[in-house]
């Protein structure tokens, strides 16, 4: 683990610490439909592959540009109440214009957190957040019925 020096990342890079590249994420969702939805309609990714097992849809990878998402049907096996997203923001920087992709969330439904209205300019960063977590956070996020 490296300090808040920045000329201590430098030192560990040369001692051989790990020097990501690339960042996937997975993200557990209740409807894969209405996610798929959220993430290419809306928010611009496109699916890479989709994941069956015995016939039925488990999950998608999705990309934009780099970024790689996987989103993956809840098979209920730890609980389909159990409390999910807490503590987690994925943030990604973009020369997309956000401005076009906040319009197009806010016309899905998806409202500015307090005081932060949803608008782009220059190279932002744009997220996509699972409803349920940032709705009742009162974040700006995909309508519920978006994303499980």
């Amino acid at each position: 683990m490296t300090s808040g020096n920045p000329g201590s990342a430098a030192k560990n890079a040369d001692a051989g610490s790990l020097h990501g590249l690339t960042l996937q994420a997975s993200l557990t969702v209740k409807d894969i439909q209405k996610s798929l939805s959220w993430y290419v309609d809306v928010l611009g990714f496109t699916v890479s592959q989709r994941h069956e097992r015995e016939g039925v849809l488990r999950a998608i990878s999705l990309r934009a540009g780099d970024v790689q998402l996987l989103i993956a049907l809840d098979d209920g096996a730890r609980g389909l109440d159990r409390v999910k997203g807490e503590g987690f923001s994925l943030q990604l920087t973009t020369d997309t214009a956000v401005d076009d992709v906040a319009a197009r969330s806010h016309q899905a439904g998806a409202r500015p957190r307090p005081g932060r209205p949803l608008r782009g300019g220059g190279r932002r960063k744009a997220a996509g957040r699972r409803a349920s977590e940032t709705a009742r956070r009162g974040r700006a996020s995909p309508p519920a019925t978006q994303t499980g």
